[in-house]
């Protein structure tokens, strides 16, 4: 199985939708969490069965909540590039594949 890192950046992501569900409704962050885990592990099982997103990344979407998983293969391991919001800014995360 490929080895997976998570940028920086996505972790804040993650951490910062959970605030935000929890403050409307408590319990709702951990169940952000539960699908932002589902997805990386479906990703790690078949990363390469998500649909191309730009030339280098990959795109898983979220079924629950309106966020995408963005990710791309290097070399032997997967990275996570970003845990987007579907509806907000959605080439930011482009600077953090250099």
């Amino acid at each position: 199985m490929k080895l997976l890192r998570i940028h920086p950046a996505a972790l804040e992501e993650i951490q910062e939708a959970i605030k935000f569900y929890d403050s409307k409704v408590i319990g709702l962050g951990e169940l952000f969490l539960d699908e932002v885990d589902r997805g990386i592990d479906l990703i790690k099982y078949s990363p390469e069965m998500w649909s191309k997103y730009s030339r280098n990344c990959r795109r898983f979407l979220m079924a629950k909540f309106p966020f995408s998983i963005i990710y791309r293969m290097k070399d032997k391991d997967i990275e996570i590039i970003a845990v987007m919001h579907n509806h907000r800014k959605p080439n930011y995360w482009r600077k953090r594949i250099n």
